[in-house]
């Protein structure tokens, strides 16, 4: 910066007029920023209604990619691993866990009775 510019700034920053003339060229930045906005949604609403709904669709169809991708990759492991036999497994390890005399307990005849010497009818149909 040439001396001159240097003062000239030196002494519009002492006087206050440096913060006011900055905030000014920040407001006009700022309607034009706004306007250019505007200026984009209103000189052609079909053409920006057109780019909304191209970025849209490929929006979904990435969605969709990436959705069939983690689902193939999905079902790709899961086509490696036998469920069968880690069910089976699982179902026979937890049954023999269980103490099955307190779930289900015997039953017991009252003492005296013998049901050994009975000739009990086996009905065939």
């Amino acid at each position: 910066m040439e001396p001159e510019t240097v003062n000239q700034l030196a002494s519009q920053a002492e006087d206050g007029n440096l913060a006011k003339e900055l905030k000014k060229l920040n407001q006009n930045i700022d309607e034009l920023r706004h306007s250019g906005k505007f200026m984009l949604y209103s000189a052609n609403p079909f053409k920006f209604a057109l780019m909304n709904f191209i970025a849209g669709a490929f929006h979904s169809l990435g969605g969709l990619f990436g959705y069939i991708v983690i689902f193939g990759a999905f079902i790709f492991f899961m086509s490696k691993v036998n469920l069968n036999q880690l069910i089976t497994n699982w179902v026979e390890s937890t049954l023999g866990q269980i103490n099955w005399e307190k779930v289900m307990p015997s039953p017991q005849l009252p003492k005296g009775i013998n049901l050994n010497g009975l000739d009990l009818p086996i009905e065939t149909n």
